[in-house]
């Protein structure tokens, strides 16, 4: 379309800036798509394995884009047992804590990230430091397409998913200078 508006001699700002504002949301629409069907297509194809909280917080600790302005700091309770998980689905999970942690710090700042017993489950938590979520919009954050980003708001729903696949719950708690999920398996 801008092409045909540029091919008849039609400059106007407004009318450019609305079509760039269309194509990038039909940009995060496909995005979103691809990444709801490859959700889709993973179902089923892995089997749960047995694996310490150590192992997992190593394998997603390895962050290669980290901000040196950003440290992060581990915590594991003596006694903290393995948990049977599908792996892929709980790294997933973490990866996503762990970015929006990051997302959350412009500034900098610190990551925690904790593993201990809680009952019958393990508790892995990811506590940050960042600007928190608005009390307003916390019952929605694991809403499908709610960002506080604008992004798709497809990694909180997908977290939340993927912690119910593994026979277990992520939870927030936030207010301004900490916020903390945590992962029950």
């Amino acid at each position: 379309i801008q092409w045909r508006i540029g091919k008849l001699s039609i400059s106007d700002e407004f009318i450019n800036e609305k079509l760039g504002e269309i194509e990038q949301s039909v940009r995060g629409v496909l995005i979103f798509s691809d990444k709801l069907k490859d959700e889709l297509v993973k179902q089923g194809e892995e089997e749960p394995v047995m694996i310490s909280a150590q192992e997992l917080f190593k394998e997603v600790t390895v962050l290669p884009s980290l901000p040196s302005n950003i440290s992060v700091n581990l915590d594991i309770d003596d006694g903290v047992g393995p948990v049977q998980v599908i792996h892929n689905q709980v790294v997933d999970i973490l990866h996503n804590l762990i970015t929006n942690a990051i997302d959350a710090m412009p500034s900098g700042g610190k990551i925690d990230l904790q593993a201990r017993n809680s009952g019958h489950f393990v508790a892995l938590e990811v506590t940050d430091t960042g600007i928190g979520i608005p009390v307003n919009q916390q019952s929605k954050i694991f809403d499908l397409s709610f960002s506080t980003k604008s992004s798709s708001g497809f990694g909180l729903w997908s977290a939340r998913r993927n912690a119910l696949r593994n026979g277990g719950e992520l939870r927030l708690e936030s207010r301004p200078g900490c916020t903390s999920f945590t992962l029950l398996l």
